[in-house]
């Protein structure tokens, strides 16, 4: 169990925050006193303040000095507590409790991570609890929590931590994992976790790219505080593992890369063009390129219609389908009509046949600005498209240029034009190129190698947490 009564400590201005114990609340320096402030008594004793009766991490007024200072007395209360809490554990027989925490509001590949690894964990070791936002867009993956006999929960705020410190009491998790479709996400329900006394607790940086200097001084702190209060950090490449370390206040040790990935099995190559073509009202015999992915600033899609605006002038009958949703569909559809191609582009919006959507592509193209490990290259892969995308962040990892598909810079619609244009015209390098690409997602990129990895680094996390509290008992 964690300290869950230490307070943070933030580094002053210009000093490194140094390193920090694993599994440890951070402290501040200067407990201040505000005479507003009342606590409810807490129900624990062993983490009540001395003061106030509230909960001691949650207070900030001064405390005995030596209650301050006696850092062992405290060490071996909390240990203690989780000794009391595994033996009681055992004694009623129950498994581990694992709980998945997603506060995203859109799906992607992020979302569909926590999918792959729902679906593929052992039933008969884990109590897993799902929860996220109530929203239309997450009905899959709470479907298929449920569906595979998983409990889901929509209730917890995002930002309330008092709130998520209540959700973690009442459900006891031996193992929390918080999953980051950005780098700020769950920040406050890893602090609460760590309050709460959590043993466990993992994070996954879907996007490790993007700089913290983008945010708020103040969210910036929150942070610093949320990220050491983990004990592992997942990264989906090697690239966004050197992000991560130069972007965010994460110790080396504590960042793990897994690789994404997904079942090739899922992915049909052929069979369903003509049933697509005309569902969208296009023509099965003309070329039909492809993209998947949220209708966000990140994935660029407006360069991807301008190559469309391009292409059209040399394959006149060369047809585009956009398959997505996003806060950027409405501005994206009126570039369409400027560019003169209403009767080539289609938007499908939402759809949860990915895999028969891409089977019927010539081409599949990402024009993103910046990438993790994206889920839609792998799919286009497994699905034997060649791909067209830009040399960004984590994609070159999953992309062998010239061997699965093509790189181009970002920003460049010029060359991801001219890059789908020579895949059209070579029909017998494209195919290849599909077939190698559904072999490297086999080889290298399979669910069961990712989720067997996820399910060993929990084990070796629960038993070191275990070893930590035995070794802390009193004698």
């Amino acid at each position: 169990m964690d300290r869950t009564h230490d307070r943070a400590r933030a580094p002053a201005p210009g000093r490194s925050a140094g390193p920090s114990n694993a599994g440890m609340v951070p402290r501040f320096d200067r407990p201040t006193h505000r005479a507003m402030v009342r606590h409810r008594p807490s129900h624990d004793p062993s983490l009540a303040c001395g003061i106030c009766g509230g909960p001691r991490s949650l207070c900030t007024q001064k405390e005995r000095p030596d209650a301050m200072t006696d850092r062992s007395r405290e060490d071996k209360a909390i240990a203690e507590i989780a000794r009391a809490r595994g033996s009681a554990s055992k004694e009623e027989g129950r498994l581990p409790v694992l709980v998945y925490v997603v506060e995203s509001r859109a799906w992607g590949g992020a979302e569909a991570y926590v999918r792959y690894i729902i679906e593929g964990l052992n039933r008969d070791a884990w109590d897993v609890r799902v929860v996220c936002p109530p929203v239309e867009a997450l009905a899959p993956l709470r479907q298929w929590a449920q569906h595979v006999g998983w409990r889901v929960h929509t209730s917890v705020g995002e930002r309330h931590v008092p709130a998520w410190v209540a959700f973690f009491r009442a459900h006891r998790p031996d193992i929390v994992h918080f999953n980051l479709h950005h780098p700020f996400a769950c920040r406050y329900a890893i602090l609460a976790a760590a309050l709460a006394g959590v043993p466990v607790r993992i994070a996954t940086n879907h996007l490790p790219t993007i700089p913290p200097n983008a945010y708020t001084w103040k969210g910036r702190l929150v942070l610093r505080l949320a990220y050491r209060c983990v004990q592992a950090m997942l990264v989906d490449s090697e690239t966004n593992r050197r992000r991560a370390l130069a972007n965010y206040p994460i110790a080396p040790e504590r960042l793990k890369v897994v690789p994404h990935g997904i079942r090739v099995e899922d992915f049909p190559t052929e069979g369903t063009r003509a049933a697509v073509a005309e569902e969208f009202g296009l023509q099965a015999r003309a070329p039909i390129v492809g993209t998947v992915g949220r209708l966000s600033p990140q994935k660029a899609t407006e360069d991807f219609i301008e190559a469309a605006a391009l292409l059209r002038r040399r394959f006149p009958d060369a047809q585009f389908l956009i398959v997505g949703e996003g806060e950027r569909r409405a501005e994206l559809e009126r570039l369409v009509v400027a560019r003169g191609l209403s009767a080539s582009v289609r938007f499908t919006g939402y759809r949860q046949d990915v895999p028969r959507l891409l089977a019927a592509m010539d081409v599949f193209v990402l024009s993103s600005l910046y990438e993790g490990m994206p889920f839609s290259i792998l799919e286009a892969m497994a699905a034997a498209r060649p791909v067209v995308a830009t040399r960004v962040d984590g994609v070159p990892e999953v992309v062998a240029e010239g061997e699965t598909g093509v790189l181009v810079p970002p920003r460049e619609p010029e060359q991801l034009a001219d890059a789908i244009g020579f895949l059209l015209v070579h029909p017998d390098r494209a195919r290849e190129m599909g077939r190698r690409g559904r072999e490297r997602v086999r080889a290298h990129f399979s669910w069961e190698r990712m989720v067997e990895t996820i399910e060993r680094l929990y084990r070796e996390l629960l038993a070191r947490a275990s070893r930590s509290a035995t070794d802390l008992r009193p004698a």
